[in-house]
């Protein structure tokens, strides 16, 4: 580095004794002018040399060399001042202490880092994470070795991978994309006839529940139920959704911070159309605007994962567990997993889908009704336009409902035509409820509802909202049906709204 010093003029200064050298506070006093050239110099490198702007006798601009100096004030450095304790050369032991510690930092920064990954993990995500390891590590261990060398020691004693102890045969990873994301699930996905579908998203308005109380619905629904679980939910909620699961079977799709960024709430105006619908909710001093994502995500949400079969599956069902605020207080929609002591695993589930598919065409849709069941006949089913008046009752319940692949395909689409009609006609749809009543009377011979309300048995719960858990556990709970394919059956099929309203044609005129 090289230090530019002040102009000094050719005239003698006043510091010229030694004894006002001695008792001055300049730090460099000796800056009177210098009549001799700079000997020849070696080659050596620039960094020791100083660059001196002083005029000479016969040169304007001249070298100076600190060896070819004679030892004087103009060369001690002042430790008081801290530029001249920076731009002082440094020793070689310093050099060789600098690199250590830089080495040592390296080193320290890259066991923390092995360290993070393996954490809660098992047995075969640690494999995968140490063979990715190997893959990124050399050029980082090379450049870390060449500091070592230099600082006198080497490395690589001090940083070793594990070895894997068998070969990864049949333990490819099975990776799920969707988004740009992708959705891992180690080694071969098990095979299950039943893909359960559910979403966790916290809500930001409105009060909350304490963070442990999150935590344990979660855990009594992601730790007690056997059947697999494709799970939705922001990525800042994956740790905490793969620590509660265990070693059960569940796909994690993190591709959304909130339900508005997935396509159909897209496609409605996102959380816009949100807050413009609870201005016109009927609910809305119960309501706030994020419930309506996942409320109307539902169907697309399930469509998504029957085309991914994640688990070559036969049946798909959604079981809802999704934060709102209803009612002046927030909920969980399976409400019956805050209950620890009863534990839901759903292994008859499958079992009880065979029993109602064996008699209703593959399209069926099963769907659960809870307060208010679905009267014998078609009194209730008759008369319903996609653009007519919506039934707002809580009839048809969000929080449970599946089938076949024909039936989730047209059952997201119907859905999904309802809401957009009527939003167009600034009606509030943004409650799953009563657009699902519209779409299932719009579609009543393919349906299959569940009564909830009617529900008879020893051991069918408490609450109508959740008796679908207690069936879905095979438990002694009997649940009447109302059929769509048997009464279209009974009374026919239903006639097209266009053909209904159609004129006879006028007689023709007699000429």
């Amino acid at each position: 580095m090289f230090k530019l010093l002040p102009f000094v003029s050719n005239e003698p200064s006043s510091l010229d004794s030694e004894s006002e050298r001695q008792h001055s506070s300049v730090p460099f006093p000796n800056l009177h002018r210098r009549t001799s050239t700079t000997a020849a110099r070696p080659a050596e490198s620039p960094y020791s040399k100083e660059y001196d702007s002083r005029p000479s006798s016969n040169q304007g601009l001249q070298w100076r060399d600190p060896k070819t100096e004679s030892t004087s004030h103009y060369h001690r450095i002042d430790r008081r001042d801290s530029y001249s304790r920076l731009t002082s050369p440094s020793t070689p032991s310093a050099r060789h202490s600098v690199r250590v510690v830089a080495v040592l930092g390296w080193l320290v920064a890259f066991v923390l880092f092995l360290a993070m990954a393996m954490t809660n993990s098992d047995a075969e995500s640690r494999k995968s994470s140490v063979m990715s390891l190997r893959n990124v590590t050399q050029p980082y261990l090379e450049t870390v070795g060449k500091l070592g060398s230099k600082a006198g020691f080497d490395v690589s004693a001090f940083v070793r991978l594990p070895a894997p102890s068998q070969p990864f045969d049949g333990a490819a990873a099975k990776a799920h994309s969707h988004s740009g994301t992708a959705e891992v699930v180690e080694g071969e996905a098990p095979k299950s006839r039943v893909t359960l579908i559910s979403a966790f998203y916290r809500i930001d308005s409105g009060k909350k529940h304490r963070v442990s109380e999150y935590h344990a619905w979660l855990s009594n629904f992601l730790g007690h139920v056997e059947l697999p679980i494709v799970f939705y939910c922001a990525p800042e909620m994956r740790p905490l959704i793969t620590g509660l699961r265990g070693s059960k079977p569940i796909t994690i799709i993190d591709s959304y911070d909130t339900p508005f960024d997935m396509p159909p709430l897209e496609t409605l105006g996102g959380r816009q159309w949100a807050e413009l619908q609870n201005s016109i909710d009927p609910e809305q001093n119960w309501h706030v605007p994020d419930v309506y994502g996942v409320w109307t995500a539902k169907p697309w949400m399930v469509q998504q994962v029957k085309d991914a079969d994640y688990y070559n599956s036969e049946y798909f069902v959604w079981a809802s567990l999704f934060l709102g605020r209803c009612g002046g207080r927030d909920h969980v929609d399976a409400g019956a997993f805050r209950d620890s002591s009863v534990k839901h695993d759903f292994l008859q589930l499958e079992k009880q889908l065979d029993h109602i598919y064996s008699s209703v065409p593959d399209d069926t849709l099963v769907l659960s009704a809870a307060q208010e069941p679905f009267a014998p006949g078609l009194d209730y089913v008759n008369g319903a336009t996609a653009g007519g008046e919506l039934d707002r009752s809580d009839r048809l319940q969000g929080g449970y409902y599946g089938g076949k692949a024909a039936g989730i395909d047209w059952w997201a689409e119907e859905t999904m035509k309802v809401t957009i009609r009527q939003s167009s006609l600034q009606k509030f749809t943004a409650k799953e409820q009563p657009v699902w009543n519209q779409a299932a009377r719009l579609n009543w011979p393919r349906i299959y509802v569940q009564n909830m309300a009617l529900r008879q048995g020893t051991d069918c719960g408490s609450d109508v909202w959740f008796a679908f858990e207690y069936f879905a556990d095979g438990r002694d709970c009997t649940i009447p049906v109302w059929s769509g394919p048997e009464h279209k059956a009974k009374f026919g099929a239903p006639v097209s709204k266009v053909q209904a309203n159609r004129r006879a044609p006028p007689p023709p005129r007699k000429r």
